[in-house]
């Protein structure tokens, strides 16, 4: 039941597919389904009309929150799971190499956005892989922990996604025009840079907290350059290389060497490194939410914006 002190007008624009309900502790309304612009929302006690826009998430009125819900559609393509929302109409198709088996990744990384780059068009095509070590690395290497080695199946996975996920996306959304994006966290972020250097398939780049310390990765780099024009987005958290891990202690240098080498690259039309406070898992959402502001910013801005 409404609470009485707030009700809901709707327009002859609305589309019929809404559900709306409640819950009193906090007071949410969720709304599932498609929303235009003309959807108002009244809270009686201030008298006001205001606009829900359907890229809102959250919005607060007269000390309760109103939270709009997106549905996210899960899809399985060829053994991995799809989680796919389209915010407003428009934008890049972002895609992002998640965790396997997390739950409520994709609606926590929803609400960082909303809260630091709302208002933005965009597709998330989020996908999990079985085997983080397996699926994400590029190439074998030893085991960092305990005896789990890297098997450099990335190889594979870049197939699935350029040759399966990217053209099926298409083909259901019609978004070949649109710019591609693909961003991920820890070793699924060193797999989305190096992705840039193997195909010609994404415009911009998000690598948070990406593991360069990864075995040769320096070596690669050196003797790769981008394979298309690409934006590129890094990001470290400061506590990140202060470990007693040697290897992964190499972090902070081989991320500030990266920088310096990708703004050598004649593809790579803009490089950002954004240093965060905290170690490796502080925030992820939220740093990943702000590597997509900052290829927004460049995309909207011409690329005409101070860092």
């Amino acid at each position: 039941m409404m609470p009485t002190d707030c009700f809901v007008l709707r327009t002859p624009t609305i589309l019929p597919a809404i559900r709306i309900s409640w819950c009193l502790r906090p007071t949410f309304m969720l709304i599932s389904g498609r929303v235009s612009r003309s959807f108002y929302h009244k809270c009686a006690s201030t008298r006001v009309f205001r606009p829900f826009a359907p890229d809102i998430m959250i919005h607060k009125y007269c000390s309760r929150q109103v939270k709009m819900v997106i549905p996210i559609n899960e899809r399985l393509l060829s053994g991995r799971k799809l989680y796919i929302s389209q915010n407003g109409t428009g934008g890049p198709v972002i895609f992002w190499g998640m965790y396997p088996h997390r739950g409520n990744e994709v609606e926590h990384l929803r609400e960082s956005l909303m809260e630091i780059a709302p208002g933005q068009n965009f597709m998330l095509v989020a996908f999990q892989v079985e085997d983080w070590n397996r699926d994400f690395s590029p190439w074998e290497a030893p085991a960092m922990f305990g005896t789990e080695r890297f098997s450099g199946q990335g190889a594979e996975t870049l197939r699935w996604l350029t040759e399966e996920c990217m053209p099926y996306i298409d083909q259901t959304f019609d978004t070949e025009r649109r710019e591609r994006w693909l961003m991920g966290y820890s070793l699924a972020g060193l797999f989305a840079l190096w992705a840039a250097y193997e195909c010609d398939c994404f415009s911009g780049i998000i690598c948070c907290s990406g593991s360069l310390w990864f075995q040769d990765w320096d070596i690669y780099v050196e003797e790769h350059t981008l394979h298309s024009k690409c934006k590129i987005y890094l990001s470290l958290g400061g506590r990140e290389e202060k470990t007693k891990n040697k290897v992964m202690a190499r972090v902070g240098d081989r991320t500030r060497e990266q920088k310096k080498k990708l703004e050598k690259d004649p593809m790579a039309e803009r490089v950002f490194l954004e240093w965060n406070a905290g170690g490796h898992f502080a925030d992820e959402g939220k740093r990943l939410a702000k590597g997509i502001r900052y290829l927004f910013h460049i995309s909207q801005s011409g690329g005409n914006i101070k860092e």
